[in-house]
């Protein structure tokens, strides 16, 4: 497990969530992930941008980000078969 931390940068509820990232095996290196939600008439769209990332490890990082949001969805998913509010 590869611990990480950061700081907010920008939270607007619903909307926008920004902040910055560093993990702790490279302390010098802060990457900013910025979180846009779109609201639609049923659902949203999210869109994530994270920057800085150091070349050699921008493949990693968009494979962990991919299973991190598919893992979201199916959690969404299975609370709005059952009725829950997520």
């Amino acid at each position: 497990m590869i611990e990480h931390t950061g700081e907010y940068i920008e939270l607007v509820p619903h909307r926008r969530l920004a902040f910055t990232l560093s993990a702790q095996d490279y302390p010098h290196v802060i990457t900013r992930v910025m979180v846009e939600i779109t609201p639609h008439k049923t659902g949203c769209e999210l869109a994530l941008r994270h920057e800085n990332v150091p070349p050699s490890y921008a493949h990693y990082t968009e494979a962990r980000w991919t299973g991190i949001l598919y893992g979201l969805a199916v959690t969404l998913d299975s609370r709005s078969r059952r009725g829950e509010s997520a």
